[in-house]
């Protein structure tokens, strides 16, 4: 009897505890709920995210505004939201404007707008057309349905789209996202975030190319010589310690390098490159695919990539360097970003601590 208690206290005991597992062991052995979660972010990658919703938002708030309003207006929208409707711009700049001169309204600019500069604008301006920025300008958010030139030393605290081109001047500060539909061109000295744009130019450069060491016309690449103790993992090679890729020579295979990477002159891997240690590409030199990086990453003048830059260190990217293509579209992620004159990439740029052009 005494041995029979003790079991069914046992049983019980078991029983007890394995109840509210009962519905993951049932879970596990005739599994139903085999989908993977859906999981989307708040902007699903999309860099003009906010400015789609703007846009919006804005359609919902036109449509229910009253018929036949004048095309000089100030007023609300039907949200209540102090709004103006701009058309010959002056007098309905001055009216609207607050005694320190900022415009505490949204703005509608019904027509190809040109401002004179040093205007300080508190809420969202929407242009049907073209819009020229005049210098010192400030700007809460901006979006145009055709073009949009920034002045030099402009800002804008949260967002900028356009359909058509985005030029930045010289010097501007934007300190959320910048996107296009066509491009994004950066001048000297422009300070950003996050960028995209089938095209994203900085200024052009005024020096010269100049020529390679050692180049010549008639010039052919060399296989590289693999070093002693590389390892062929899979589809990957796998360099132990560090490598130096010489000029005009050729990889054609996927590297992984466990120390630093320096990619010669003219040199070229076809394939994926990832490095634990600093990464070096040198004038002219090439990787077809993508580059991650575990620490700081140098992209040599008039150099390539094909793929996504992923580095974990500071990015450098050199005068006349290409990312990407207009039929591949890719993306750069670093903590902080530096880029030369004359730089082209097609995607999308992401730095934390900012995008500087220098």
């Amino acid at each position: 009897m005494t041995i029979l208690s003790f079991l069914i206290l046992l049983a019980g005991t078991i029983g007890w505890f394995l109840l509210p597992l009962i519905p993951a062991i049932r879970e596990l052995v005739a599994p139903v709920d085999v989908a993977p979660l859906e999981v989307v972010g708040r902007d699903a990658g999309d860099v003009a995210f906010f400015a789609r919703g703007f846009r919006r938002y804005m359609t919902g708030q036109l449509d229910g505004l009253q018929p036949g309003l004048p095309p000089e207006y100030l007023g609300r929208l039907p949200d209540g939201t102090l709004f103006a409707r701009v058309t010959s711009m002056v007098d309905t700049l001055a009216r609207g404007a607050e005694e320190n001169g900022a415009h505490d309204r949204l703005m509608l600019l019904e027509k190809a707008t040109v401002l004179e500069g040093g205007e300080m604008f508190l809420r969202e301006v929407y242009g049907r057309s073209d819009i020229l920025g005049g210098p010192d300008a400030a700007y809460r958010a901006l979006l145009g349905d055709g073009s949009i030139s920034l002045g030099e030393r402009s800002r804008v605290l949260r967002w900028v789209h356009a359909v058509g081109p985005l030029i930045v001047g010289a010097g501007s500060s934007l300190l959320g996202r910048v996107s296009s539909d066509t491009s994004v061109l950066l001048g000297r000295g422009t300070l950003v975030e996050r960028v995209g744009a089938p095209v994203i130019r900085t200024a052009e450069r005024t020096e010269p190319r100049l020529a390679l060491e050692r180049e010549r016309a008639d010039g052919e690449s060399r296989m590289f010589e693999l070093p002693v103790g590389s390892r062929q993992i899979g589809n990957h090679l796998r360099i132990e310690g560090d490598l130096e890729l010489p000029w005009h020579t050729v990889m054609e295979t996927n590297l992984v390098v466990a120390g630093t990477l320096q990619v010669g002159p003219r040199a070229r891997i076809q394939g994926n490159v990832k490095a634990h240690g600093d990464v070096v590409t040198e004038r002219g030199s090439r990787i077809t695919g993508s580059l991650v990086g575990r620490a700081a990453v140098t992209l040599g003048e008039d150099a390539s990539v094909g793929g996504p830059i992923i580095a974990e260190g500071p990015l450098e990217i050199r005068s006349g360097v290409t990312i990407g293509a207009p039929d591949a579209l890719t993306t750069i992620s670093a903590p902080s970003l530096k880029l030369g004159l004359g730089v082209t990439i097609h995607g999308q740029i992401v730095a934390r601590d900012g995008v500087r052009v220098v």
